[in-house]
């Protein structure tokens, strides 16, 4: 779920730019090689909504005044995924189900959290509504999201979310903030949420003073099961567009949990001030995400965005994609005594450069990228996230983004960087994405990584190289896959073939067919197909991957709860299931 008041970005097309050449191709990666999976490609949701019961009157305490707003039933967005280190037979994965998406501030969340657990290693889900958070069945908020899960050693599964109510809800005091669960049985059954943070400023009211949390993340230390770690991004009131990171923790295993904190305030940054304008409002952090390393020091990664010196608040304020004046890095803190207080000084691990996804490409200018071809499409790219991995038995850290900076036309692919010495240097980023550039959409986004016991470092994304798309701007079938390339670690940090100390293995396609990702729900910022997240975990020498895919169905129109011509405010339901959560579980190559 989208900060509320986050700036749309500009998707208008630039008439006479240069477009994409594009042609069939045929990959040798079309051969499957099978024996690689253990589970391909399964769908692990729902074909008909758990919410598909709630009354349209409670349902239309989501309409956002002046807006237009979708409730997608039976759409899903943004999977999180976590095997039992004592199990590895016992898989769950969540997401948000039925997502509520709109013109004005994009994705909204959704009704719920859906969760499927598996018990005998992804062959067969069974699906959980155990977690209740629906206000208008019993719980405490309208709309939740960005939910992440992860197990502790010792079996138990923590997860996090974010909560908010678009209406102000006069029976709850908690409009909107963060909780915590956890379940001992493999997500069968849940803990009642404990509130982490609380605000009383809902998505209605656009003038709040009041707080409002951002997409949170939860982890556990993996040297003692009873340092719990939940993290997310806090800003001030309606008014600002500066954000600090947050934590709260347990060191009973989840029973009870610090006050939160201020993690990091980018504003207090000394070594930050020198790349910024020194404009509070114009720093903000996201993506907040725990790592311990093996000799217990907890590293915080996040994605900041800032302002280039000299720029004024205005024109920071103003700036849309493509940016000028607005830039991206991805950097890490680090404490020392397990989390209770972090360096203020952050270090930086790579600068990323924050453009949009377009399913045709771009237009220029020059060198300049000034537009988008063809549809939006909201990524982790896009949206200026990342994913972060530690091999365990080394040290080792990675971190995955979207970037375009490897080639001339600035198209998205996957990079890594990797530290050996705990942070304190990285190195130069390799692409790992292996889309052929020669292929006629070669567009790569939306990684996620893990690193398998035996050191093969697991890199999961999506990407258009089968796309046939001829006429971009008019074209509404943009053929997307699954992707799975596997690297192997060596001694030497600059060997291997990425130059970064790991070697390529193998790609495999995991997706069965392609998928058209226009299916899925338009928002604000894009098409809310992949979004955000993608998910892998390894345990042992098995990756396990939870992605979103587009499903092949004839859409039915939405049909409207509300809609007030005098305050332009418009709210549609509809029942189409555009996307749907899949799982593939893969063995290591090495």
């Amino acid at each position: 779920m989208l900060h509320k008041i986050f700036l749309k970005q500009s998707s208008i097309l630039m008439a006479g730019a240069t477009l994409l050449s594009f042609s069939s191709i045929k990959s040798e990666n079309d051969i499957l090689r099978s024996n690689l999976f253990d589970v391909r490609d399964k769908n692990i949701g729902v074909n008909n909504s758990p919410n598909s019961d709630l009354s349209n009157s409670c349902l239309s305490d989501l309409a956002v005044t002046g807006d237009t707003a979708t409730i997608f039933r039976n759409s899903v967005a943004e999977p999180s995924l976590a095997v039992n280190p004592l199990n590895k037979k016992q898989v769950i994965a969540v997401y948000e189900q039925d997502i509520i998406g709109s013109n004005e501030i994009g994705n909204l969340g959704s009704l719920s959290i859906g969760i499927a657990r598996s018990e005998n290693g992804g062959k067969t889900w069974i699906t959980s509504d155990s977690l209740n958070t629906q206000i208008c069945n019993g719980g405490f908020a309208q709309t939740v999201g960005n939910a992440r899960i992860t197990y502790a050693n010792n079996g138990i599964a923590y997860l996090t979310a974010t909560f908010a109510n678009v209406q102000n809800n006069p029976n709850n005091l908690n409009q909107s903030g963060v909780f915590v669960s956890q379940s001992e049985d493999n997500g069968k059954t849940w803990s009642f949420p404990i509130i982490l943070d609380a605000s009383s400023n809902n998505l209605n009211d656009q003038t709040s003073t009041s707080p409002f949390s951002t997409i949170s993340n939860v982890s556990v230390d993996p040297n003692n099961a009873n340092n719990v770690y939940v993290t997310w991004g806090r800003t001030p009131n309606d008014a600002s567009l500066s954000s600090n990171a947050i934590i709260s923790f347990s060191r009973d295993g989840g029973l009870t949990w610090s006050d939160n904190a201020v993690l990091y305030n980018p504003f207090l940054d000394t070594t930050f001030a020198a790349i910024n304008n020194g404009i509070a409002n114009n720093m903000s952090v996201t993506n907040n995400t725990i790592i311990t390393q093996p000799n217990g020091n907890v590293l915080n990664f996040m994605t900041r965005t800032y302002a280039a010196p000299g720029t004024t608040n205005m024109q920071f304020v103003n700036d849309v994609w493509p940016y000028q004046y607005r830039l991206f890095d991805i950097a890490f803190t680090s404490s020392t005594d397990n989390g209770v207080t972090f360096n203020t000084s952050a270090r930086v691990v790579t600068t990323i450069d924050g453009n949009s996804t377009f399913t045709g490409g771009y237009t220029y200018s020059g060198a300049d990228i000034t537009g988008g071809v063809g549809a939006q499409i909201s990524t982790e790219g896009s949206n200026q996230f990342f994913d972060v991995a530690i091999n365990p038995e080394n040290g080792y850290l990675y971190v995955a983004y979207q970037t375009g900076e490897f080639t001339a036309n600035q198209l998205p692919q996957i990079a890594l960087v990797t530290s050996r010495d705990g942070g304190l240097t990285w190195s130069q980023p390799a692409r790992v994405s292996r889309t052929p550039v020669n292929s006629p959409n070669p567009q790569a986004f939306t990684p996620a990584i893990a690193i398998a016991e035996c050191g093969v470092v697991g890199v999961l994304y999506q990407d258009f190289r089968k796309s046939n798309v001829s006429i971009p701007t008019t074209n509404t079938n943009t053929k997307t896959n699954v992707w799975f390339a596997q690297y192997q670690e060596k001694n030497n940090p600059t060997g291997g073939s990425t130059g970064i100390g790991l070697d390529f293995v193998n790609e495999v396609l995991v997706s069965k067919h392609s998928y058209n990702i226009q299916t899925g729900p338009a928002v604000e910022g894009g098409i809310l197909t992949n979004g955000n997240f993608a998910s892998v975990d390894a345990l042992g020498d098995d990756f396990y991957a939870a992605y979103i895919k587009t499903n092949n169905i004839q859409i039915i129109p939405a049909q409207p709860l509300v809609d007030n011509p005098e305050t332009e405010t418009i709210l549609l339901l509809e029942n189409n299931r555009r996307t749907s959560p899949f799982f593939s579980r893969i063995d290591a190559k090495h």
